[in-house]
């Protein structure tokens, strides 16, 4: 049940705040949450499939994420998609 009394409920739209517990979030202070994931992606429409492993940093108190994967061959290729105080930050392929 979500604890609607709670500060960093009262600064989330509810239907977000009741999707966020539903998906299993759980206010656990702290101003950011890392994550991980695995995924394929590719470069442009007509190439290959990619695999690739990811973090992702997402701030709670400001509009920031910073998204870095790695891919190729040993994890040789390194992506990254981020936005800092709201602007985004080109995306980088090395």
């Amino acid at each position: 049940m979500v604890d609607r009394q709670d500060p960093l409920y009262q600064r989330l739209l509810p239907a977000v705040a009741d999707l966020a517990y539903r998906l299993g979030a759980r206010p656990a202070g702290g101003t950011s949450a890392r994550i991980t994931q695995r995924g394929r992606m590719r470069q442009t429409a007509t190439a290959h499939w990619g695999s690739f492993k990811a973090t992702q940093t997402i701030a709670f108190d400001r509009c920031d994420f910073d998204w870095i994967a790695r891919t190729g061959p040993a994890g040789v290729v390194s992506v990254r998609d981020a936005l800092v105080d709201g602007v985004t930050v080109p995306t980088l392929w090395r």
